[in-house]
């Protein structure tokens, strides 16, 4: 009898504290909970829910553009974006996260006590044929985002189709979404007059340029992603021997720093000292010491290449980038040459 109250009492005992025990429901439980608060068309078609937290870094952050954007191949993405990650997020995606399709701004930080708000970005995903959202962390991104292109496109058109197809689906936004931002203040104004020597002893006389449109590069030499861009702006510059249009690149380091990273080499170029990739040669020629340019255009931001109209008026403020699927395409070059093309478009009407 004893051995039997005994057991009675452990017995009720531990049913006390299981009562007590906070209910902590799980992440796609909450989640579900949370699409209910969305609006209607915002729920609707949906393949993906990208959130990330505060803390994001943006390495993190490419590794899921890289994957959803490039990989998935889909529109149907909701980002739920942190108001303190907004700006990294502009600066990866280079382009006003803002004028994005399907994004939450999330500027009060009500996801903070969510069971599935977690310091790591994650990826809730209905699948076509299921009606259950399944809770995907970095650690297993790859494949798991490799399956789940499985599941949203069980018929893709072949690889070179597809690459085209992103490479023009990202060039077309980055025209539709205009200059960043923090560039906006420079779009429509006129380039202030300035006159400068190159590297190689050129004049260069922005005053003399007016009627035909001007491409000026800016740059700096501890800037990793600078070099990145150098093959971009290498075929911009060969286009503008052969088209009616200026190229010009702007460093805001002295000659003598610029000449002790690089050396020149045979065909009028700069090599990177201390590198070996090919890549890191420019052909195009240098105008050193450039802080008045870059201060009296307020720009914070580097690289970019600003684009001026026949007018000598800033039409567009262009960030390098890239296609993380399909690193040897050249976006921003891309991005130039469709403004290009647009200034002596408008120009002909």
């Amino acid at each position: 009898m004893k051995d039997f109250k005994t057991k009675m009492f452990i017995f009720f005992y531990c049913s006390f504290l299981l009562s007590c025990r906070p209910s902590v429901p799980s992440a796609t439980v909450e989640f579900n909970e949370f699409l209910k608060m969305l609006h209607a068309d915002n729920k609707q078609n949906i393949d993906a829910y990208l959130i990330l937290p505060v803390n994001i870094c943006p390495s993190c952050i490419d590794t899921y553009k890289s994957y959803i954007k490039d990989t998935l191949h889909t529109d149907n993405v909701l980002f739920i974006v942190s108001g303190n990650s907004l700006k990294k997020l502009r600066l990866t995606f280079g382009t006003d996260v803002l004028e994005m399709n399907n994004v939450i701004i999330d500027k009060a930080g009500i996801f903070y006590n969510t069971v599935f708000y977690k310091e790591n970005a994650q990826i809730f995903f209905r699948g076509k044929n299921e009606f259950q959202i399944r809770e995907i962390f970095p650690n297993n991104l790859k494949e798991e985002l490799l399956n789940l292109t499985k599941n949203i496109q069980s018929k893709k058109p072949p690889a070179d189709i597809r690459r085209e197809k992103s490479v023009n689906k990202l060039v077309n936004d980055f025209m539709s979404a205009g200059a960043p931002s923090f560039f906006s203040h420079l779009i429509g104004k006129e380039l202030p007059i300035h006159k400068f020597n190159t590297i190689r002893g050129l004049h260069f006389n922005s005053s003399e340029f007016i009627g035909k449109p001007m491409v000026l590069n800016f740059w700096f030499l501890r800037c990793p992603n600078c070099y990145e861009e150098i093959p971009d702006l290498n075929s911009v510059y060969e286009d503008s021997k052969k088209e009616d249009f200026v190229f010009m690149s702007f460093c805001k380091d002295e000659i003598e720093e610029i000449k002790e990273s690089f050396e020149v080499i045979e065909g009028n170029g700069y090599k990177r000292k201390r590198s070996k990739r090919m890549s890191e040669t420019m052909y195009y020629d240098i105008v050193p010491g450039a802080n008045e340019i870059i201060d009296s255009l307020k720009i914070k931001a580097f690289p970019v290449t600003l684009i001026v109209g026949e007018d000598g008026k800033v039409t567009n403020a262009i960030l390098f980038t890239k296609l993380f699927k399909y690193p040897d395409e050249m976006i921003t070059y891309r991005v130039i040459k469709a403004e290009i093309e647009k200034i002596k478009k408008f120009s002909l009407n």
